[in-house]
């Protein structure tokens, strides 16, 4: 099975979205991701990938224009158009798998038994609930199963719903992939999205208790959700000291835990001690 990881962000962004990457590379190995973007420098890539080369990971320059993609509504002030590439990815990269995630997430493990879930039949991909919008799945991760999105037409039913002039759009891409995708989604548990950032929105709604049972205490992925994101100069954010612990890594501190790769055959190989070097 190809495995892939995508994200897409602008050059403006890029600080945030290498956050989420560092965690990335970090626990998981041999990762294949894909950054789409249209203005980040070629150099940055190339610096990345010469860190990553040594533990056989490797982070693509997926360059790409908006004006080739429908865009829907944006929503909020701290979503862009970006948001959409995530139904174009089937389109864009060759694999059996596709975990799309935002550039607002820290990941805390290995995401190669996520990549590899079994879906029920029928399923195109897999999501977790929304905490503040129950009815519908939040879109920042998801796991796209290639075949059966190709098979369902997935993304011309998005494309269709993108194009509905009377459609009242409350959630951006969000609710475009809901509409569009509803039975070919499997549910995921929170453990796979772990969503954090309600913490000012709950404190100021009395929505403590009911945000608190839905955060598992150890979760896979932890995503800052709303505009109060822990890069922010204040936040309410519990997990802000979370985000800044990987935001301060060097890449050779990301990949220091990694088995390196090396070429050298397995043949016996016999280390001489002398009293000099």
């Amino acid at each position: 099975m190809k495995k892939a990881i995508a994200l897409a962000a602008n050059y403006g962004y890029l600080d945030k979205a290498e956050t989420t990457l560092k965690s990335i590379f970090k626990h998981t190995p041999k990762a294949e991701v894909y950054l789409a973007n249209m203005d980040i420098p070629q150099e940055w890539f190339a610096a990345v990938n010469e860190k990553l080369a040594p533990v056989g990971s490797k982070l693509h320059d997926l360059k790409i224009d908006l004006n080739d993609f429908e865009i829907g509504q944006v929503n909020f002030e701290h979503i862009n158009d970006y948001s959409y590439v995530r139904i174009y990815l089937p389109r864009l990269i060759e694999a059996d798998r596709i975990l799309y995630l935002d550039s607002d997430i820290i990941i805390r493990g290995d995401l190669n038994p996520f990549l590899e879930l079994e879906l029920a039949k029928g399923k195109a991909l897999a999501m977790v609930k929304d905490i503040q919008f129950m009815g519908a799945y939040n879109s920042g991760v998801m796991l796209i199963d290639y075949d059966n999105w190709q098979r369902y037409k997935m993304e011309e039913a998005c494309i269709s719903i993108i194009n509905k002039k009377d459609l009242k759009i409350t959630n951006g891409d969000q609710t475009i992939i809901n509409m569009a995708c509803q039975e070919y989604i499997q549910e995921l548990p929170f453990y796979y999205n772990s969503q954090v950032g309600y913490n000012m929105l709950a404190s100021y709604n009395n929505w403590s208790e009911r945000f608190n049972s839905f955060a598992p205490q150890e979760a896979l992925i932890y995503h800052y959700l709303t505009f109060d994101k822990p890069w922010n100069l204040l936040s309410f954010n519990h997990c802000r000291s979370l985000w800044w612990a990987y935001r301060n890594l060097d890449w050779c501190q990301v990949v220091s835990e990694m088995k390196v790769e090396t070429n050298q055959s397995k043949r016996p190989q016999i280390l001489t001690f002398t009293q000099t070097d």
